[in-house]
């Protein structure tokens, strides 16, 4: 341990506690928002928080009023279930509160503790380990609060405590920067397709003949989705074939489910869900892969592979479901599903126009998978002083680890 670090326990530089107990009487249509474990967990991930609760405000401003509630630099901790000890560093995030016993909130730190610093170091193998050691419970594992004062945690001074999270900080920002730029070419390329192969933007003074999809322009055919792509199911993998450091990305029916060394697919291919709640979720892999017996497996016959993907992406799979104990898609189903389609030249055209902005995607997510690794590695020699900083510039680190 550096010289001038010191140990202390977590209980001794920071209030730990919970909020107070929220009623099902006190949910309301719109209101304040009241966040579970599950959506401060999506917030910690930067995900969109979806299916919000809402208590009424009255219950709230009195609660707040008398106790307080979540203010920026404040923590939560997941505390129950098998995502426990999940950090949120409480951003402006405007009114908001929280279920008791789902969570824990640290909050008055001591001037000898930044919170940001803390959040890293729950994120930490350190931190994890600690908060592994103190789970209790065999059918469901929690947290308790008076386990977490007890941990101790080595500080270094807290200029470097707050030198260390900017550092960190400052890579999770490029990271979400790109995320967010990706998300907008998504959108983009979405927009494109639709205005061209949905609403036929570009053919609204052109003629339109009947077809068994309705209008569409002169020209374009009804064509069946084999006609235009090779459909099979995945394959099962096993547990000893599966390997966390293997090469390959293995793809189920809700995306990435681990990695093998077993090579599926040489070329891109398109995974759709096939069974259980997850079925009809569109993934794509543009590297080589495996692909599970959960998902079934879709390459175009042509050069128009972000075509197809938008193409599967907008059908509605609650048409093709069947099975008694739970949902289930067929190939068949699949293959036969209809669609409007013009000369192939048009497809290959704005498949490339496409397949631009995916290029771009492709890239982010290349830099993110460096940032990720770069601050990962850092994390831990940052924390335990094996790395110091005094004036550490990300820049030049960023342009040696990329």
């Amino acid at each position: 341990m550096p010289q001038n670090w010191k140990t202390y326990k977590l209980g001794e530089v920071a209030n730990i506690g919970s909020s107070k107990r929220i009623f099902r009487a006190d949910y309301v249509p719109f209101g304040i928002p009241f966040y579970r474990s599950k959506e401060i967990i999506q917030k910690s991930f930067g995900e969109e928080v979806n299916d919000v609760l809402y208590i009424d405000p009255d219950k709230y401003y009195r609660i707040k009023e008398k106790y307080g509630s979540p203010v920026q630099g404040d923590v939560l901790l997941s505390a129950v279930g098998n995502r426990s000890g999940i950090p949120y560093l409480v951003d402006n995030d405007g009114d908001f509160y929280f279920k008791d016993g789902n969570l824990m909130w640290l909050r008055d730190f001591k001037v000898l503790i930044d919170s940001s610093f803390l959040v890293y170091w729950f994120k930490s193998k350190v931190g994890q380990h600690y908060l592994n050691s103190l789970m209790i419970g065999s059918a469901q594992k929690a947290l308790t609060i008076e386990g977490v004062k007890t941990i101790s945690i080595i500080l270094p001074p807290l200029p470097e405590q707050k030198a260390i999270a900017n550092i960190l900080s400052a890579i999770d920002a490029k990271i979400e920067n790109n995320l967010a730029i990706n998300k907008t070419l998504e959108e983009m390329a979405m927009a494109l397709y639709k205005e061209w192969f949905v609403d036929f933007g570009p053919f609204q003074d052109g003629k339109f003949i009947e077809s068994e999809l309705g209008l569409i322009p002169e020209g374009w055919e009804v064509r069946r989705l084999d006609e235009v792509a090779s459909f099979k199911n995945g394959k099962g993998i096993s547990v000893k074939e599966r390997d966390d450091a293997g090469k390959y990305k293995i793809y189920g029916s809700n995306g990435i489910i681990g990695r093998t060394n077993k090579l599926m697919f040489k070329d891109s291919v398109i995974a759709i869900g096939r069974v259980g709640a997850n079925y009809g979720e569109v993934h794509y892999s543009v590297d080589p892969c495996w692909v599970s017996d959960n998902a079934v497996t879709a390459q175009p016959l042509g050069s128009y592979y972000w075509w197809l993907l938008q193409t599967l992406r907008l059908i509605d799979y609650s048409n093709f479901v069947g099975g008694s104990a739970q949902p289930l898609i067929t190939q068949t189903a699949i293959k036969n599903h209809l669609i409007p389609a013009p000369e192939t030249e048009l497809i290959l055209d704005i498949s490339n126009k496409m397949g631009r902005l995916f290029e771009s995607i492709q890239h982010n997510n290349t830099e993110n998978q460096s940032l990720t690794q770069l601050r990962d590695s850092l994390l831990p020699k940052l924390i335990s002083g094996e790395v110091r900083l005094n004036e550490f510039d990300l820049e030049e680190v960023l342009e040696n680890e990329i």
